[in-house]
Parts: structure tokens; sequence; C-alpha cells
């Protein structure tokens, strides 16, 4: 693009050579910027020359151009005049950025000199920079003496301020800066602490200085429909940062983000303590294949032990198997042995069948203690539906204010979610919001879930929950792991040096360090604490059913051999009166 005072057709040949393509505007033709002017995919090159343009029209030209945004990174400015500081004094130093390409040519004689200016931020207090580009001559052409990319030559910002705002609820009447590196207290105000760690160490990078503003709302609204907080403030550009990561929704469309910074999850925290019981659980130590391996094995043996005892004793067959029965069944309980076989293949059979119920018993054995040293929480399935439950449970649903949960419903499509708002949540009588620390004491008392995210609940649990208590937690997300944005404001001259500046903190090490630094430690069951708990009914129920169905099962037969014997004796005193009747002499 050239705004030039001649009709050069030279010049206009000589960009077509290399491919550059190019539009000439004559002063006498110049019309207000329009489409024609605007850089979207490319980068786009503005020779303006300037000792022919009435002063008015440079004016015009230049105030236009900043007014839609062209001094940004996608255009390049030569400036062609006769004086330095005249052409220089067409220039608003406050549209100037840290990117701007402007070059401006000066005439001397028979060459140009040419000079490099920029500003990073006038309105924070940046000082216009001037250097030595190069020259142009018509003997040697163009000798550029600055060599230096344009990025690498500017990243010294020279200690201007930067003005951040950030949400923090428990800084008020301490110096922020040292309230927000404090580490004592991790799970206070925990984003915006990783959020001003992030935003230090690129002022660290580049050399400026951070000038933080504490506010107690992300987004807020008088009841005049005007907007306060955090985020407006840095739309309206009062801010160049937003240094507490916020999520990134439909609302905050308009906002210009920089970079995902943190991961979060939402979830409904709540304690359950009951235990579910199990009858399978005298049978976990085994799958199911080895039992069905020793069962085919024990009765093999039976069959076996029958066998000898039935060619060594005679008898009847099943006599011999009841007694090969119980010694088997004995044997399995290591309750000793009813009988002993005289025959070497009898002895041989029951040797091999103590040693196998020796190495069963043995294995079972481990296996019992193994899993009561690990016993594993209960927990529930992650899934929105185990709510419903909970609310048949009479459990009260809270949540802590700062509406993630309204925002997020406005955008989802997820049925889960829109049937956790349907049969639960809209459901919840107001008011439905406290604070952190009554809402996870609540959680503490039991019959209560409560909506909260890692960062505010992990910290409070590991402090001041008892082990027992951590043991009955259970956790179902709302929301999926979703990323947190540090939000700036929009046009803003410092946008490219956050993203390098985050890509620098990515492959040195030092953001990974900043997660892992202000990630809170999620709560653990500790396994010991419920493995020295005594055994209580529960731990030896599936024993005792198994000892009722036995006795239950042994009255049942009782009372039929009662009954049988009872028959048995009423039959054979009928037979007896019956044969007493017969051999009574009859009278005559």
């Amino acid at each position: 693009m050239l705004i030039y005072c001649l009709d050069d057709i030279h010049l206009i040949k000589s960009f077509s050579n290399i491919g550059i393509y190019a539009n000439v505007f004559q002063v006498e033709y110049y019309k207000p910027l329009d489409q024609t002017w605007t850089a979207t995919l490319r980068s786009m090159g503005i020779w303006l020359d300037i000792r022919c343009i009435p002063e008015e029209n440079i004016t015009s030209i230049l105030t236009e151009a900043g007014t839609s945004k062209m001094f940004g990174k996608l255009y390049s400015w030569l400036l062609v005049g006769n004086d330095f500081n005249q052409t220089l004094s067409y220039l608003d130093e406050y549209e100037m950025g840290l990117l701007n390409d402007i070059v401006i040519a000066v005439e001397r004689e028979i060459k140009f000199d040419m000079y490099d200016v920029y500003n990073p931020a006038k309105n924070r207090g940046g000082e216009l920079n001037i250097t030595r580009f190069g020259t142009w001559d018509a003997k040697t052409g163009l000798n550029v003496e600055l060599t230096q990319s344009l990025f690498a030559r500017r990243y010294d910002l020279h200690g201007i301020e930067v003005l951040v705002s950030i949400v923090t609820v428990y800084c008020d009447g301490q110096d922020l800066h040292h309230c927000l590196t404090t580490y004592d207290v991790l799970g206070v105000d925990l984003l915006s602490k990783f959020g001003y760690a992030m935003l230090v160490t690129i002022s660290e990078i580049y050399n400026f200085r951070i000038t933080v503003t504490a506010n107690r709302e992300f987004w807020g609204k008088f009841p005049n429909g005007s907007l306060f907080g955090m985020m407006p403030s840095v739309q309206r550009g009062e801010y160049d940062f937003a240094g507490s990561p916020v999520n990134s929704n439909w609302i905050r469309m308009g906002y210009t983000n920089l970079f995902p910074v943190w991961t979060s999850r939402i979830f409904i925290i709540f304690r359950d303590p009951s235990k579910s019981f199990k009858f399978t659980e005298l049978f976990d130590p085994l799958a199911g294949e080895s039992w069905m391996g020793v069962m085919s094995l024990l009765a093999l043996i039976a069959f076996l032990l029958t066998w000898i005892l039935w060619f060594e004793e005679g008898g009847f067959w099943y006599q011999q198997f009841g007694w090969s029965f119980f010694i088997t069944i004995g044997a399995l309980c290591q309750q000793g042995l009813l009988a002993v076989s005289n025959r070497i293949s009898g002895r041989i059979v029951l040797l091999f069948l103590m040693v196998f119920i020796f190495l069963i018993v043995n294995y079972y054995s481990g296996k019992i203690i193994t899993a009561r040293i690990h016993i594993k929480p209960p927990r529930l399935n992650d899934s929105l539906y185990e709510l419903v439950k909970l609310t048949a449970r009479n459990y009260r649903f809270c949540n802590y204010p700062y509406k993630p949960l309204g925002n997020y419903v406005q955008t989802t499509k997820d049925k889960d979610i829109l049937f956790f708002f349907k049969y639960v949540w809209s459901k919840v009588p107001l008011p439905n919001q406290m604070p952190i620390v009554v809402g996870l004491e609540r959680v503490r008392k039991g019959k209560f879930a409560f909506v909260i995210n890692e960062g505010d609940s992990y910290p409070y649990i590991n402090n001041n929950f008892e082990p027992e208590i951590i043991c009955e937690l259970n956790e179902i997300h709302i929301l999926k792991p979703h990323p947190f944005l540090l939000f700036e404001k929009p046009h803003s001259p410092f946008r490219e040096i956050a993203l390098v500046g985050q890509l620098k903190m990515m492959s040195t090490g030092v953001k990974s360090r900043n997660v892992h630094r202000w990630t809170p430690t999620p709560y653990k069951c500790d396994p010991q604490i419920r493995s020295n708990e005594p055994l209580n009914i529960r731990d030896v129920i599936s024993a005792l059913l198994i000892l009722g169905s036995g006795m239950t099962l042994s009255v049942f037969i009782l009372i039929l051999e009662i009954l049988n014997a009872k028959l048995s004796e009423l039959k054979n005193t009928r037979i007896i009166y019956l044969k007493n009747m017969k051999k009574k002499p009859r009278k005559s």
C-alpha cells in the first residue's frame, strides 16, 4: 500500500517483479480508510511519503490508522520525510506498541537515513525508543544495520508499570505481594496466587514491574446495570491483565484470552459412612475358577477314599462314602480325621489331602490378611445419577457462592448435567450457598453434599478432617476438568510477551514447578487406619450367616427326624397293639 506523490509506474513494476502486490493512492484521490487497508490473514506494508502531502491529510491518515489499530504486528510502516522531528511529531505515541514496525526515512541529499521507532506503552510510562535502522542510496541500495529480530531487541521493557487486577477474599488490609506469595495457607485464594506467580515470572523475564489491585468479585452488576469486578475493569482497559485465572465461557467470549494455565475440577463432596455388605466377601480371596478346582479335587478325593475304604472294610458303599465325605470336610476345616486307612494307598491319599488342604488354607489366610491390611475405602460410582439416591437419603445440597453451576448450565447440552439440575439441584431449597468452612464442616457431620473445587476443599480437609472421616468421603464430578485462563485487555501491547513468556516457562519447567507448588495435595485414605480397627459385626457377618444357615438347616432336619421318630414310634406301637389283639383269646 503506497500513498505517494507521483504516479511512478516504474515503482509499481519493481514491486511486482519481486512478488509484492501494491496499491497506489495519490494525494488528490485520497479517501478515508476502508477494507482495502485491512490486514487479516497476511501482513501489509504501508509506504507513506509525507514530503508532498498536506499536513491535514497526514494527520487524518495517521489518526484513522491509530483508531483502526493499524500499528499492530500485521502492519509495517515506512514514513518518508525531509525532517526527522517533524515526521515523528505526526505519530501518536499512545497508538504505538511493543511490536509496532515503524521506520522513518529522512532524505539526506543523495541518500536516506532510516530509524526504527517504538514506544512499548506510553500510557504505562513507556519511553520513546529510537534506533538507527540503516541507510539507502541509489548506488549501494539498502544497508541494514539493525539485524536483530524485532522481538529480540525489544524484550527489555525498562521497568514500565503494568496494572493487574486480582480477585482476593482474604488479603484485605494486608500487603498484597506478601499475601499472594504466602505458601503457608495454601487453600486461600489459590487461583489468584498461582496467576500472580505466573505474571511475576513473566515480569522478571521482560523487566517490567507489576502494580496489583485487589477486587472481591470476578463479575458483578450494580442496580443501575453497570458492571463491576475484575473482568469488566479489564475489558474497559483499566488494567492490563486479570491476574486470577477464570474459566472461559460464552459470557467472556469478548475478552482476549492469553493461555490456559490451570485445570480445575468442580465436584460434589459428601461423607458416606454407610458400608454395603456383600455375602461373597467370605469367598473373595479365591477366584471362582479356584473354588471350582478345589471343590472338584475334594470331591475326587472323597470318591477315591470311598473306593479304598469299601475295598478295605466292605459294607455298604454309601456308608463308606459318608465316612469319606466327613473325613474330607474335617481335613478342610483342619479338625483331624475320623479314621485312618490300614492300606498304603489310603494313607497316601490322606497324606496328600492334608498337604493340599495345608497349602489352600495358607493361601486363603494370606489373602484374608492382605485384604484386611489394604482395605479400600467404599466409593460410589462417579455418576450424577448417584446423587438422586442421596436425595432419597435426605442429604442436603449446597454450593460455595462462585456460581459455577448457573453459568455452565446455560451453555451445556450434556444430558447428565441437565438431569442433575432437573431432578436434584432445582429442588434444593434456598438459600443454597454458604462459605467454604461452614460447608465443609457440615460435610464432616454427614447428610450434607457440598459443591466445591479441589483448590478450596483439599487443603482444609487435609488440615482439619480426621483420618477415619477422610476414608468415608466421596466425590462425584459435576463438570469435566476444564482449563482456567489468564485474560488481558483488548488490543493489549503486552499480549505477545505474555505468550512468549508462557512458552519459555513451559520449555524451562518453570510452569510445571509453579503448578506443582500451588496444586493442593489430594486427601488420601490411609489403609492402616482402617486395618487397625477392631473387627465388628459387619466384618464377620459372612461367617455368622453360614453358621446361622447351618444351624437353621440342622434344626429343620432335627424337626423332621423327631417327626419321623414319633411317626415310627406310633407305627411300631400300633403294630404291637394289633399283634397283641390277635393273640388275645376270644370269649365264648
